[in-house]
């Protein structure tokens, strides 16, 4: 391993403890975890514990009997006594779900070191290895693997393999092109062979894009159809071999980019079967809080991924609050200053002046931005009933013209479409 930052290691602690296990030594030694529930718990354990198995959990009291006590869960309408609960939770040796998170560390933060440990800490100890069937579709068949799936930008792929064999460089990777170039470079190959060959990896890296040109394979359901004059029958798997593994991990980098509901891509990765699914993000958050309704989905955080987006947005503040303080971590530059050391910045300011003939276009441009616009030279309407509103676009547009003609006199708008 490389050496880890002590926020660094916090973070790999957080993660596996999401994942059911904990450090058990200095030397990155593991055990599972499991926990009986304490019979002494206050609620704010118990409540703890009820939004690790499904979120959105409330004690409420009888009306008619204040010492009635129950745990009510609006988002999936279940409602249990408080007898009940601990008597639950008392009979089972508590082991978490599935992890859900987001790990939001600012850029720079070594979220990609963070991840490979993770990967390299708490590797899938495979029962058989055999198949099972998919949560999502039951009637499909799946292999369990040890391999984590990571899914980045196109654009990042090489950096993310070079990062991992640079930081644990015995970890297998695969990076995963598609399965239309596959079946183009070898016609003999099938979907199921290709997964195989992936279960193979520790890792297999892949990319947006590959996720949303290969979509209509992933949610096709193959079909027998029989030949012309002949009884027998031809089996086409056009399953993307994606879909044929239950990876150990689902990793979707620069998370936002899948954060759009109504794409290929955000709909791909909710359908990927998997046991742990990580977020990963420095800015998860591109416009609103609507952005996480997505990535919430394509976590199966239940209940909350079977929300409408009105009702996502109708979560209490409180609820919200309570949710993210647990999913999500996030460490900043300022918070962790002392540890990074970064050394100290320094600006250089360099001014480029005009020459005469850039001074006179740049100028005979800023006229014409006025004329057009309807302005003096000192900013005023020439004319009464000057309307901003309707004049906002059209200097955006002119904004833009005379930055570019800050960078090259022949840079100026028109001169552009000309040439297109």
């Amino acid at each position: 391993y490389k050496t880890l930052m002590p926020f660094q290691v916090d973070s790999l602690k957080w993660m596996l403890s999401h994942e059911g296990v904990e450090l058990a030594s200095c030397d990155g030694g593991i055990k599972t975890r499991g926990k009986p529930f304490p019979r002494d718990a206050n609620d704010e354990t118990t409540s703890e514990i009820l939004d690790t198995i499904t979120p959105g959990w409330t004690r409420l009291s009888s009306y008619a009997d204040q010492s009635k006590l129950y745990w009510y869960n609006p988002y999936n309408g279940s409602l249990c006594t408080s007898a009940f609960v601990k008597k639950y939770l008392e009979s089972i040796h508590f082991v978490r779900p599935p992890a859900k998170g987001f790990l939001c560390e600012e850029m720079g933060l070594g979220k990609t070191l963070e991840i490979t440990t993770l990967i390299k800490a708490n590797p899938r100890v495979l029962v058989d290895g055999g198949l099972k069937s998919d949560l999502l579709e039951p009637s499909r068949k799946i292999k369990q693997s040890k391999t984590t799936l990571i899914v980045c930008p196109e654009t990042i792929l090489n950096q993310w393999y070079g990062e991992i064999k640079s930081i644990c460089s015995d970890l297998t990777v695969n990076m995963y092109k598609g399965v239309s170039l596959l079946e183009e470079y070898d016609d003999s190959l099938t979907p199921t062979m290709i997964a195989n060959e992936l279960s193979s990896y520790d890792i297999v890296l892949t990319s947006y894009n590959t996720l949303a040109r290969e979509l209509s394979r992933a949610i096709f359901i193959p079909t027998s159809r029989p030949k012309r004059k002949t009884s027998s029958y031809d089996r086409i798997d056009y399953s993307s071999p994606l879909m044929l593994l239950e990876f150990y991990r689902l990793v979707l980098d620069e998370a936002q980019l899948a954060s759009i509901s109504i794409s290929k891509v955000a709909h791909f990765s909710r359908i990927i079967p998997r046991i742990h699914t990580w977020c990963v993000s420095g800015t998860l958050i591109r416009k609103n809080l609507e952005d996480l309704h997505s990535l919430i989905m394509s976590q199966r955080l239940n209940p909350l991924d079977n929300l409408n987006i009105q009702q996502w947005n109708q979560l209490p503040r409180h609820f919200f609050d309570r949710l993210f303080s647990r999913v999500c971590l996030r460490h900043t530059k300022e918070m962790v200053g002392s540890q990074v050391r970064l050394p100290k910045q320094h600006r250089i300011m360099l001014r480029s002046p005009f020459s005469t003939i850039e001074s006179d276009n740049y100028h005979d441009l800023f006229n014409r931005f006025l004329e057009q616009v309807g302005l003096n030279d000192n900013g005023e309407p020439i004319a009464e009933g000057f309307d901003l509103e309707r004049s906002r676009m059209g200097m955006l547009v002119w904004c833009n013209k005379l930055r570019m003609a800050c960078c090259h006199a022949l840079l100026n708008g028109s001169q552009i479409r000309r040439n297109m």
